[in-house]
C-alpha cells in the first residue's frame, strides 16, 4: 500500500472483514466536533470487531478526547510526523517515517470516515 493511500483511503478490504481484523486504524478528522461526531461510528465498530485492536490517528487538541477511552489501544497524533492539516502529506522524510510506523503495526484494516460515509451500523 502506497503512503498517499494510507492517508486517502476510506476502508482498506470489504467491510465484512472487520469482523475479523485484529489490528484497525482508525483515522480522525481534526476538529474536536468531527472527532465527537465520529464516537458514534467508533462505538459501532467497537462492538462490530470485539475481538480487534483498534489504535486511532488524529490531531491536538481533538484527539484528547480519546486519551483514557476504552474505545482505542492508543491514539498517534499527526504532528508525531509534521502533519500540520487534513491535506498536508509532509515531505519525503514524513512519508517515510509515516510508512515505518504503519508497516510495524501491521494493520488488518484502515477506516477513514472523512473522505467516505460510515459503513458500520
Amino acid at each position: 500500500m502506497e503512503q498517499n493511500e494510507v492517508f486517502s483511503s476510506s476502508i482498506v478490504g470489504p467491510p465484512a472483514t472487520l469482523h475479523d481484523s485484529s489490528r484497525i486504524l482508525f483515522f480522525f478528522p481534526y476538529g474536536i466536533g468531527d472527532v465527537l461526531m465520529h464516537l458514534r461510528s467508533l462505538r459501532s465498530l467497537r462492538s462490530y470487531a470485539k475481538c480487534a485492536v483498534i489504535h486511532g490517528v488524529g490531531s491536538e487538541p481533538a484527539v484528547q478526547l480519546l486519551d483514557d477511552s476504552d474505545l482505542v489501544e492508543s491514539i498517534e497524533r499527526y504532528d508525531r510526523w509534521g502533519i500540520r492539516h487534513l491535506w498536508d502529506l509532509g515531505c519525503s522524510h514524513t512519508r517515510r517515517e509515516f510508512r515505518e510506523w504503519f508497516e510495524q503495526k501491521h494493520f488488518d484494516a484502515i477506516v477513514n470516515l472523512t473522505l467516505a460515509p460510515p459503513v458500520i451500523t
